[in-house]
């Protein structure tokens, strides 16, 4: 609608760009690039090379959704910008668009101060597959700053390095900074050994959600006895029932086996829960019960169920809904 409203809308929209939230911001920017108006691209691009916080981000975003058929061209003449965090926001944005970035490019933003060029441009590298870079990925593993760390493991997953999973392991062993997201990378991985790994997690508080959500991932029937007891633990049952139903692709819902008498569930790890959300949105709004729309299993039918039906399974395989 605010594409249509043309001149009217722009009217409204312009002081946005330069002056609102990151939603306003992006809506301001998507509009201008979709206008093709070449004095409000102008100014978008202006206003980008020399903003920070939320309007360099919605201009980012803007940017990284357009289809404006000349955004490739707008995009690669901010990697020429003084500023690095537009260098690394540019390779960012060809990098969500899949379009090629010169490797003298990416090596150069690898060596950058800050941490978080250095990541966007280790994204770059992993989402690109530009293996000759791998080493230098391998490098940043070990770097003091778990941001960089984390995207390193992830680009080193990507490219196949057999280092990215043993950072993953350390960082869970270590409980650092990025032992949950390490999980995750872990469970997507795949690599049965690592299974033992995981479900050892699951008895630390602070890394048992995500160490259930590994379990999903990976879809390994060896989870299945810790899942099935888990179903039966209030603070966690709804999202083990969840990781049976996918890896098994029993509708718990459709079968029956939801519990019939609601569960009692002690505030504790639901406020812990929260809090973390809180951290990682940083808005107002957040979930209040990160597992509200996920029925309560009922333990015993759900375990019945599986011994009945474990044999159809093979457990050399993963699973995703059954298959």
């Amino acid at each position: 609608g605010l594409v249509l409203g043309e001149k009217e809308a722009w009217r409204m929209l312009e002081p946005m760009l330069t002056g609102g939230e990151v939603g306003d911001v992006f809506t301001a920017a998507f509009v201008a690039l979709d206008s093709g108006d070449t004095a409000r691209i102008d100014l978008l691009i202006k206003t980008f090379v020399q903003a920070d916080g939320d309007i360099f981000e919605g201009i980012r975003h803007a940017l990284r959704n357009s289809s404006y058929p000349e955004i490739e061209r707008i995009v690669r003449s901010c990697l020429i910008a003084e500023k690095r965090a537009v260098q690394s926001a540019a390779v960012d944005v060809l990098r969500f668009r899949r379009l090629p970035v010169e490797i003298g490019q990416l090596q150069s933003l690898l060596t950058d101060d800050d941490p978080h060029v250095v990541a966007s441009a280790i994204s770059a590298v992993g989402r690109l597959r530009v293996l000759q870079l791998k080493g230098q990925v391998e490098q940043s593993m070990s770097s003091s700053d778990p941001y960089i760390r984390l995207e390193a493991m992830r680009t080193g997953l990507l490219l196949g390095s057999q280092q990215a999973l043993s950072h993953c392991r350390k960082a869970i062993r270590d409980r650092s900074e990025e032992a949950k997201d390490a999980l995750i990378l872990l469970g997507l991985a795949g690599h049965s050994e690592d299974n033992p790994f995981i479900i050892e997690a699951v008895t630390d508080p602070s890394l048992s959600r995500n160490a259930i959500t590994a379990m999903r991932l990976m879809g390994n029937l060896s989870s299945m006895d810790i899942l099935l007891r888990l179903s039966a633990n209030p603070e966690l049952s709804r999202l083990a029932g969840e990781a049976i139903s996918m890896i098994t692709g029993v509708n718990i819902v459709a079968e029956k086996f939801v519990a019939e008498k609601p569960v009692v569930v002690e505030s504790g790890a639901i406020e812990e829960a929260i809090e973390e959300i809180k951290k990682e949105n940083e808005e107002e709004e957040f979930i209040e019960d990160p597992d509200e729309d996920l029925p309560f299993p009922d333990p015993g039918k759900l375990e019945s169920w599986w011994r009945k039906n474990a044999t159809c399974f093979d457990k050399n395989l993963r699973y995703k809904r059954g298959q």
